[in-house]
C-alpha cells in the first residue's frame, strides 16, 4: 500500500516541474508574456523578492507550527484561544511597523532597514525557542515582539525594492510577481516547517526561521547604500 502512494505523488510532482519548465518556456518566447521573465534579470528587483518570500517563509512557517505546538500535550498545552491570544504581541509590532516602515527606511536608509529587520528575525526565533524551553510566556511575548517587529520591515519594504527596478508602466505586472512569489515563499515555508518539524520539533523549525534570517540579512547588505 505505502509503495502504491508514492506513484501518484511522484506522478505530480513529475507533472508540476514539466508544467514549470513548460511555462517559462513559453513566456520566455512570448510578444505579451503573463510573466515577464526580463524582470529577474535585474539585481534589485530579484533581491527585493527574494528578502519579501523569506520574510512570508518564516512568518506563515512559524505562525502554523507555533500554533500546532502549542496546543499540543508535548507542547505549551494552551487551548485555542490561549495560542492566538499569545501572538498578540506579534501582530500588534507587525502592524504598527509595516505602517512605520517607509519612515524607517527613509531614516536609515533601506538596505539597513532590511537587513535590521532580517536580523531581528533570527534575534527573535533565538528568543522564542529560549521562551519555549523555560515554558516562561512573558519571554514569549517579548520574543514574539520583536518577531513582529523584524517581519515588518522586509514584509512593507521588500515589495518598494523589487519595483524600484521597473519602469512606471511595468509596477503593474510586478507587483503581482512580487505577490506571487511572496506566497510562493509562504508555501515553501510550510513544506520545509513540516520537515524540520518532523525531524526536530518547534525547535527545529525556529532554527529554519533563525536561517532564513541570516539569508535575508546578507542579501540586504547587497543593496546599493542609495537603496
Amino acid at each position: 500500500m505505502r509503495g502504491r502512494r508514492r506513484c501518484p505523488l511522484s506522478a505530480r510532482s513529475l507533472l508540476t516541474a514539466a508544467a514549470f519548465v513548460l511555462l517559462l518556456s513559453v513566456e520566455a518566447r512570448a510578444e505579451a508574456p503573463l510573466v515577464n521573465l526580463r524582470f529577474f534579470a535585474g539585481g534589485r528587483f530579484v533581491m527585493g523578492v527574494a528578502i519579501g518570500s523569506l520574510s512570508m517563509f518564516s512568518i506563515i512557517g512559524l505562525l502554523l507550527y507555533f500554533n500546532l505546538y502549542a496546543q499540543s500535550r508535548d507542547g505549551l498545552g494552551l487551548t485555542a484561544l490561549e495560542a492566538g491570544a499569545s501572538l498578540l504581541p506579534l501582530s500588534a509590532a507587525l502592524l504598527a511597523l509595516a505602517m512605520l516602515a517607509p519612515a524607517v527606511a527613509a531614516r536609515l536608509g533601506l538596505r539597513n532597514a532590511l537587513t535590521a529587520g532580517m536580523a531581528l528575525i533570527t534575534i527573535a526565533s533565538a528568543v522564542i525557542g529560549a521562551a519555549v524551553a523555560e515554558g516562561s510566556l512573558v519571554l514569549l511575548s517579548i520574543g514574539f515582539l520583536v518577531m513582529g517587529a523584524g517581519l515588518a520591515l522586509p514584509y512593507a519594504s521588500a515589495p518598494r525594492l523589487a519595483l524600484s527596478a521597473l519602469s512606471p508602466a511595468q509596477t503593474g505586472q510586478g507587483s503581482g510577481i512580487v505577490n506571487a512569489c511572496t506566497f510562493l515563499g509562504g508555501s515553501v515555508g510550510v513544506a520545509g516547517g513540516a520537515i524540520a518539524s518532523a525531524l526536530g520539533g518547534f525547535g527545529a523549525v525556529l532554527t529554519m526561521i533563525a536561517l532564513a534570517g541570516i539569508i535575508g540579512a546578507a542579501l540586504s547588505r547587497r543593496i546599493p547604500k542609495t537603496g
